[in-house]
């Protein structure tokens, strides 16, 4: 599935806290991809600390897959990774087994805005949407 490495890159995308802090993750050769900073993932999850244990994670337009990635780290019980790129969604593969998280993610590729029939049966406790800048998702 990775023959081709120069369609990733090594970014300093990195897992903040929980038992994966400092882990490093690949990120997407593709200037329309910006994940979330380390700063802003940092704030966000110290604000939701409390509600990530334990919690079902949806991570749309998830890129890289680093806040679905962060939730479980922190102790989260699953994350649900959704993105239309083909790219994005290898990548998130990627990162999802370097980090051995396989048994606990789940990654669609998808429009969800054409269509929720890949999630519409199941439930999250927390939900992460941040499309591309461009992009009139809201």
């Amino acid at each position: 599935m990775f023959e081709q490495e120069n369609q990733y890159l090594t970014m300093p995308i990195r897992i903040i806290g929980g038992k994966l802090k400092g882990k490093r993750l690949f990120g997407v050769k593709d200037d329309r991809v910006r994940p979330t900073t380390d700063r802003h993932r940092e704030s966000i999850f110290n604000i939701l600390s409390s509600q990530i244990v334990d919690a079902k994670i949806l991570d749309l337009f998830a890129g890289t897959g680093a806040m679905g990635l962060e939730a479980l780290s922190r102790g989260a019980e699953q994350s649900v990774f959704v993105d239309i790129s083909r790219n994005c969604c290898d990548v998130i593969s990627r990162n999802v087994q370097s980090c051995h998280l396989d048994n606990v993610s789940e990654i669609i590729r998808c429009d969800i805005l054409k269509s929720l029939n890949h999630i519409n049966h199941k439930r999250f406790d927390l939900v992460f949407m941040d499309p591309p800048y461009d992009h009139n998702a809201v």
